[in-house]
């Protein structure tokens, strides 16, 4: 079986001002803490394995899976690398697209290229009509990654997947655990 942690980043709680780009870095910081309480706590240090770690999430969810797994985010990536993250699954990532205010975000630079630094296996998935990751950001940042990768396109689905996608996107994780971790 698998050991599952969700962290809920109370995102309501902090600023939405997308330019200061306190949601990314808070996700990142927040992600490690909650691995580094886990991997010391007496009650679940002794049921997980550290070597087999993956970092996983929808939406800026992803965006912090990229990040912790090695994606250089806004040019750092020695600052928010977790070394321990051995396997990737974002799922409709923040990887970029036009802010409220007209400007273009690209927090793994221009290109994408800081995703070059990826070098864990990776299974992307993103649906083609989703209006706030884009396929048209996503797909091509995906891409990037150095390392096996796999990616699922999930036809005709939103950003927040219809019910029968959620459970194509739970077969995809199964088999690429399974083929990775097992």
């Amino acid at each position: 079986g698998y050991i599952v942690a969700s962290v809920n980043y109370g995102d309501d709680r902090i600023s939405s001002n997308w330019n200061n780009h306190l949601h990314e870095n808070f996700r990142v910081y927040v992600a490690q803490e909650a691995l580094d309480f886990l991997l010391a706590h007496p009650d679940y240090k002794g049921h997980i394995d550290s070597s087999r770690i993956v970092a996983a999430g929808h939406s800026l969810g992803g965006f912090t899976s990229l990040a912790l797994a090695g994606g250089k985010y806004n040019g750092i990536t020695d600052v928010i690398k977790e070394p321990r993250v051995s396997a990737v699954i974002p799922s409709g990532p923040w990887t970029g697209g036009v802010l409220q205010d007209g400007t273009l975000s690209t927090p793994f630079g221009k290109d994408y290229a800081g995703l070059q630094n990826i070098s864990v296996p990776m299974l992307g998935l993103y649906g083609t009509k989703d209006e706030a990751t884009k396929p048209e950001y996503v797909l091509p940042a995906l891409a990037m990654t150095i390392g096996p990768r796999y990616i699922i396109v999930l036809v005709d689905q939103p950003h927040v997947y219809e019910a029968g996608s959620w459970q194509d996107q739970a077969n995809w994780i199964l088999l690429f655990l399974e083929a990775y971790f097992k």
